[in-house]
């Protein structure tokens, strides 16, 4: 039987969100990092996310965007190039 190369993924959250995740994560039988692996799975599973977002608690610019994005609007095609430019006017506009 071959074994499977893995990788090692890290990121940061609140200490308090980790410890209430883990909290979730062992009531439901699972350590933090297998509830992790699952939402992974599940995600290449549907090509998407697992789950809906949805407006609840959802900041107003972000709700408008999704409501833009689900009407079609707002969308456009980037070249790396331009999604580069793109980001690094987004970052000068916050400069200012």
């Amino acid at each position: 039987m071959s074994e499977k190369a893995t990788t090692r993924v890290t990121f940061t959250i609140s200490t308090e969100k980790k410890t209430r995740a883990e909290s979730v994560a062992n009531r439901m039988g699972l350590s933090l990092s297998s509830a992790i692996q699952v939402f992974v799975e599940q995600m290449i599973k549907d090509d998407g996310m697992p789950f809906r977002p949805t407006n609840k608690n959802m900041p107003f610019e972000t709700a408008e965007a999704l409501k833009a994005i689900q009407n079609g609007q707002g969308l456009k095609k980037y070249s790396v190039d331009e999604f580069e430019q793109y980001l690094s006017q987004l970052d000068e506009d916050q400069d200012d």
